[in-house]
Order: C-alpha cells, then sequence, then structure tokens
C-alpha cells in the first residue's frame, strides 16, 4: 500500500477538508500554535479521521517564533499536553528574524529555549520554523543533537547547510515544500544530493500556495512525490517506501 506522508500542515487553517478523497492514503504531522487553534484541529483531526478511514493526523504544538503575545500562557499549556502524551511533535518552533520580526529577537529565543528544554526532556522531537535565522540553528547545535529527531520545515539552506548540520550529530530530517515546484534551487539542491533517509516532504497546507493558487491543499503532496521521483530518477513507488520509514522514525514513536 502507497501511503503519502506530510510532515507538515495546518489542518484548522485547511477550509476545504473534502478535498482528501477515500483512495487517498495520508499521514501527516499538524501543527497548532495557539491553545484555541488546538482544541480546533483536535476536533478537525476527529471528523477528518472518522470519515476518510485511510488518514490519519498526528498533532504538534508550539509557541511560534512570530506569535509570542502569550508566550508563558502557551508554554504551560504546552507542559499540559507533554505530561498527557498528546503530541507527537514539539513545534513549530524556532526563529524568524525578516523584517519587523527581528525587534522580538530576545522574547524569541526564550520560547526557543525553553521548548527545546520541553522536547529534550519528554524526548520527543522538534519542528524547527527558520527565518533569516539559519545561523542560529548552528548556535544550538549541541542542544540539537540531544534530540530524537530534528524537523527542519521548509529548510532555509542548501545541501551543505544541511549536511554540516547532519555532521554536528543532529538526526535531522529535511523537509521539502512545494518551493522545489516553483524551481527554488537550495531546494532542488537538497533533493538531489542529500540521503533519501535524511528526507521528508511536505505541503504546508494550506500555505506554500504557488502562483495562480489561493491555497495549498494536502493532495498537492503527490506532485511533490512526482517531482522528486524525476530528480532522483527513481520509481515513485521507492520514494514513498523511504519517506514512510522516515516519517515513522521521527513520528512514530
Amino acid at each position: 500500500m502507497n501511503i503519502y506522508c506530510d510532515s507538515h500542515i495546518h489542518l484548522f487553517q485547511c477550509h476545504k477538508l473534502d478535498s482528501f478523497r477515500d483512495d487517498f492514503f495520508y499521514k501527516a504531522c499538524s501543527s497548532a500554535k495557539s491553545q484555541k487553534e488546538y482544541f480546533e484541529q483536535k476536533k478537525c483531526i476527529e471528523d477528518l479521521e472518522n470519515r476518510y478511514k485511510a488518514v490519519h493526523i498526528y498533532k504538534s504544538f508550539g509557541v511560534h517564533p512570530q506569535f509570542l503575545n502569550f508566550m508563558e500562557d502557551d508554554i504551560s499549556f504546552l507542559i499540559k499536553l507533554l505530561e498527557s502524551k498528546s503530541l507527537s511533535a514539539v513545534g513549530e518552533i524556532g526563529f524568524d528574524f525578516y523584517k519587523e520580526n527581528r525587534n522580538s529577537s530576545e522574547k524569541q529565543i526564550l520560547a526557543w529555549e525553553k521548548q527545546l528544554e520541553l522536547a529534550i526532556a519528554f524526548n520527543l522531537p522538534i519542528v524547527i520554523h527558520c527565518r533569516k535565522a539559519l545561523d542560529m540553528l548552528f548556535r544550538y547545535s549541541n542542544e540539537l543533537k540531544k534530540l530524537s529527531a530534528v524537523v527542519f520545515h521548509a529548510f532555509p539552506g542548501n545541501e551543505k547547510d544541511a549536511l554540516s548540520l547532519l555532521n554536528k550529530g543532529i538526526n535531522g530530517f529535511f523537509s521539502i515544500g512545494k518551493t522545489l515546484i516553483k524551481g527554488d534551487k537550495s531546494v532542488f539542491s537538497c533533493v538531489q544530493k542529500l540521503p533519501l533517509e535524511k528526507l521528508l516532504i511536505e505541503t504546508d497546507a494550506p500555505y506554500q500556495a504557488l502562483y495562480g493558487e489561493k491555497e495549498s491543499y494536502p493532495l498537492d503532496i503527490m506532485n511533490l512525490y512526482d517531482k522528486i521521483a524525476v530528480i532522483r530518477s527513481i520509481a515513485v513507488e521507492n520514494i514513498m517506501s523511504v519517506i514512510e520509514q522516515n516519517f515513522i522514525s521521527v513520528f512514530e514513536r
């Protein structure tokens, strides 16, 4: 059975949950960034899995670096979720130093360090958001290598950056999104040159929409698998098998 694995979506924001199909075998990790969103997402997951038996969604929660207004309350909520074993990952967490976001850098670091500490303590993987801050990930390489796995969502670097992180002893997985279809050279280099065992695939639905699209959909994951199969000159079924094993090693612990 071929299963499409999507390492990063935002299910609550996906406006067309009926875009799934009965013959679409699909696993995904869905991220929430607020308490309200977490509970709305949980309800979406229940509805979706009841309707489509071939779909299974794993839950992630984290204080996103762009949404820090309720940081202390959200971290307290994260601790409760971790204690109740309600999560498959912590995230998305990390750094966003794009334009005006740089003004909150100190607060971003506080949120990051606390959540990194919790993920290590509870032996869970993290999903990283990183924009204009790749150097920060190298700064925390000693902490990152203590984690069970690190998912670099929409990884902003190239294959040399990725290999440098792996050489630090980090169990990293580099998640490939729809910018590959758009022709992003750094993403292409990662797909072309990194070991398949270190790749994941994501739609970031409903985000990462391409030109002319209103939003991304989970079904778009099929186009990414096809594109990667062409780039690597490997049958798409073989790509699916490896990516599924990668997904399982990260989220099914």
